[in-house]
């Protein structure tokens, strides 16, 4: 069970979250001058175009809720919010990326979630003591079927082979910059999103997790 973790994720995430989705927005609308105009089809490069722009943007914002590593190779965006560690990514839960073999990068997909026998949980709480090592999250990114970005956010367990099934703990949805605070996303939407954000499932889930298998 996640339930507690899931909860923890959805606060940690929350200084940065607009924010991202508002340098993603950059990064994809770049796409259409830099790739599609001209016929880039390769999803590498794309999803570089993207990074690049959207970290530029991000290392603009100075509201100091969050910090962001300006040292790292390939515009790749590591993030420090109160308590955990972000890696932003392109992906999504079914298709995160394997660390690789490089070290560093397996270290902090091994995160080492204490379980609650007592309760039956998995707990990912980042205040606990640093030997645990439970503060660190990916946040992927994606695009729906209308071009919109779709956020999610994880806590990986380990690594994976390239192309296997990842390695997830506890994960969430992310709420759009422009949708009201607070809820989950759930179902499809009439105009052929692939998820809609509905504030009052997440009441609903915090009412049924206790009990949730």
């Amino acid at each position: 069970m996640w339930v507690d973790a899931t909860h923890q994720i959805r606060e940690a995430v929350e200084p940065v979250r607009s924010a991202l989705f508002q340098a993603l927005d950059v990064g994809t609308e770049a796409l259409v001058d830099i790739c599609d105009e001209r016929g880039i089809e390769d999803p590498w490069y794309r999803a570089h175009t993207v990074r690049l722009f959207a970290r530029q943007e991000l290392e603009m914002d100075e509201s100091g809720a969050w910090s962001i590593d300006r040292t790292v190779a390939n515009s790749g965006i590591h993030l420090t919010v109160p308590g955990a560690r972000i890696r932003v990514l392109k992906g999504t839960l079914a298709t995160a990326p394997n660390p690789g073999k490089n070290r560093t990068r397996r270290e902090f997909w091994d995160n080492d979630l204490p379980y609650d026998a007592s309760t039956g949980q998995y707990l990912l709480n980042f205040n606990l003591n640093e030997s645990l090592r439970a503060d660190r999250l990916l946040v992927l990114w994606d695009q729906d079927d209308l071009g919109e970005i779709v956020l999610a956010a994880a806590a990986p367990r380990g690594a994976w082979p390239f192309q296997g099934i990842p390695i997830l703990g506890p994960t969430t949805m992310l709420a759009p910059s422009w949708i009201a605070d607070g809820g989950a996303f759930a179902g499809a939407d009439d105009d052929g999103r692939d998820l809609v954000y509905d504030p009052a499932a997440a009441a609903l889930e915090d009412q049924e997790a206790p009990g949730a298998p």
